[in-house]
């Protein structure tokens, strides 16, 4: 009785104790789904803190969302430059920042995570400076600012809308649990009050530099800020070809010579140059380069032969503009019936340095140029024929901002399954309901692509003058409509058509002489027509001093700028203090959204 009195109490003591052990993984089960459930509303990451500046605290999800724009902003700039360049800036946004190295201000080589993590403790650091500063100044959110925060979060709802999903659940979905819609507009609103304060200080620097510091720089280096006019025409340089007189077979040519040497953005060919004999008379140079000095000659290209064949027979303007289309291959030549084809106007010569030869540009820029002097160069994949037509002068026409509607001939035949310059292309000339006379003529398409171009165009203009003419409307017009992406944007930087301090010669004639016209009043807008298609044009103003004036007072304020932003960076470094633990949690959650919602995407994207 004894014994099964004690294991009676012993069953009941087992009972006991599993009850407990069962009731504490209830707990801790209820425990991990409470925690499970407050990670999903973002709970933890708005209350952890991952950084301080000074006295105030950076909570995890704050610091997500800005990390998350560190590596936004690197990814956008590497796909435009492979888009465009098909050059690599090093990151590859196809792939994780966990597989990428860089190296650091020390040498030192770290992870693109590393680096996006040393990005963003800089950023928030000169972030939250600056919104000290705009606070003391008393500066509030402008009209424009909240209408932008306002259309970017449209945005995000129209693409939440698309997936069926909240703006809510989208905007965490992009930036992070804890990230919600109320918390993304007070961080677009905070980044909105400090990009206002950066464009004051910068309106104030530019507006403090006096004419005399300008007449200074000018006198200190005029070449830098004069340009010349010139017709320039290239060859491509093919190693393989065989080339015949272009009688025969034209030798390929450059598309578009002009565009080349008139970007200043374009990366530089890195080609040494040396002088040749003068051929005729003393102004009458050639250049050749991409020779090492002391190197044995090389046997010359076919291009190169015929680029100085071609350079012999010059003996004015005109012959230039009609050997060039002499000598363009048989594919090209249409291109250059236009008299403007090998025209530029207003070259400068960081332009002609940096996209042709340096050498070449100290010989166009020389004081001791004349008009009709001429020249060949030769890099090491073109050879360049030059004819001067007017040697180094400052711009003191005033610079324009326009913005403008493209509508394309390419973009209204892709959407007739046309192709461009067909065998059985037909040129004619029709006249429009509203009495205008339309020719595809120089198009390269057909009639019905250049009638129907004209209809987009003017339906477009008809719904700018039936709304309420604004600058605004008409940015979102050429949101909607515009075919030229340059001035539209990409990759969410919205430009709404503008085009800012255009130089008098760097678009195209009709476009050039239409916003140059002296009538030209802010708020006023027109219809150009150009080999590119239908063009839409508000003239948005004119600046108060000469180009030449304009180009050194950017100079001197980017300088100005740098020092200023050099200063803030000196006294904001160092007053971040890392919860290293948390940043370093955080950044690994960040790379792992990035991981999912960027690089999976974009390998899908290039193998689809």
């Amino acid at each position: 009785a004894k014994n099964a009195k004690k294991k009676k109490v012993g069953a009941s003591h087992a009972e006991a104790v599993a009850s407990a052990i069962l009731a504490c993984v209830g707990v801790v089960v209820a425990l991990a789904a409470l925690v499970g459930v407050l990670w999903a509303y973002g709970v933890p990451q708005n209350v952890l803190t991952a950084e301080k500046v000074g006295n105030k605290k950076v909570s995890m999800a704050e610091y997500g969302y800005y990390y998350m724009n560190v590596f936004q902003s690197n990814a956008n700039q590497s796909y435009q430059y492979m888009q465009q360049l098909g050059v690599s800036l090093g990151f590859d946004y196809t792939k994780s920042p966990n597989e990428q190295t860089t190296t650091d201000s020390d040498g030192n080589t770290i992870t693109y995570a590393e680096k996006f993590k040393q990005d963003t403790r800089k950023q928030i650091e000169q972030n939250f400076y600056y919104l000290d500063k705009a606070k003391a100044a008393g500066i509030t959110l402008s009209d424009e600012s909240l209408k932008e925060i306002e259309d970017t979060i449209a945005e995000y709802a129209e693409n939440a809308s698309s997936q069926g999903i909240s703006t809510n659940r989208y905007i965490t979905a992009m930036f992070g649990n804890g990230i919600t819609l109320k918390k993304f507009r007070s961080l677009l609103e905070e980044q909105y009050l400090v990009q206002q304060y950066l464009d004051s200080e910068n309106a104030r620097i530019s507006d403090s530099i006096t004419d005399a510091e300008i007449d200074a720089e000018y006198e200190k280096s005029p070449q830098d800020y004069q340009q010349v006019d010139v017709r320039l025409f290239a060859l491509d340089i093919e190693d393989s070809a065989e080339e015949a007189a272009p009688e025969e077979t034209s030798a390929p040519a450059e598309e578009t010579a002009s565009e080349e040497a008139s970007s200043e953005e374009t990366a530089s060919e890195e080609t040494a140059s040396e002088e040749a004999s003068s051929e005729e008379t003393a102004s009458e140079e050639t250049t050749e380069a991409g020779t090492d000095e002391g190197a044995a000659a090389k046997e010359p290209s076919p291009q190169e032969v015929l680029i100085r064949e071609m350079y012999e027979k010059i003996t004015d303007e005109q012959s230039f503009i009609e050997l060039a289309r002499e000598y363009a291959a048989e594919e090209d030549k249409a291109s250059y019936e236009d008299d403007s084809a090998t025209l530029l106007i207003g070259t400068k010569k960081s332009a002609v340095s940096s996209n042709i030869d340096s050498d070449f540009a100290e010989w166009l820029f020389d004081a001791e140029r004349q008009v009709g002097d001429k020249n060949v160069v030769v890099t090491n994949d073109r050879a360049y024929v030059v004819y001067v037509i007017k040697t180094a002068y400052r711009n003191e026409t005033p610079l324009v901002s326009v913005r403008h509607i493209l509508i394309s001939y390419e973009a209204i035949a892709g959407e007739l399954g046309e192709t461009k310059d067909a065998e059985d292309l037909k040129i004619e000339t029709v006249t429009m309901d509203d009495g205008t006379k339309i020719t595809n003529e120089g198009t390269g398409y057909s009639i019905d692509v250049a009638k129907q171009t004209y209809s987009k165009a003017l339906e477009v203009f008809n719904d700018f003058n039936a709304g309420d003419r604004t600058e605004d409307a008409f940015a979102q017009l050429a949101e909607d409509n515009s075919n030229d992406t340059g001035s539209v944007g990409e990759n969410g930087q919205t430009k709404g058509g503008l085009y800012e301090k255009v130089q008098k010669g760097q678009m195209v004639k009709e476009f050039d002489e239409w916003i140059y016209d002296d009538s030209r009043t802010p708020g006023e807008v027109g219809m150009v027509q150009t080999t590119y298609g239908w063009h839409i044009i508000y003239f948005v103003s004119r600046e108060d001093e000469p180009a030449y004036k304009s180009d050194i007072r950017t100079s001197l304020a980017t300088e100005k700028t740098q020092e200023f932003t050099d200063a803030v960076e000196a006294e904001s470094s160092g007053t971040l203090t890392p919860n290293t633990g948390i940043e370093a949690f955080a950044t690994k959650e960040t790379v792992k959204k990035i991981e999912r919602l960027y690089v999976s995407s974009a390998n899908a994207n290039a193998n689809a």
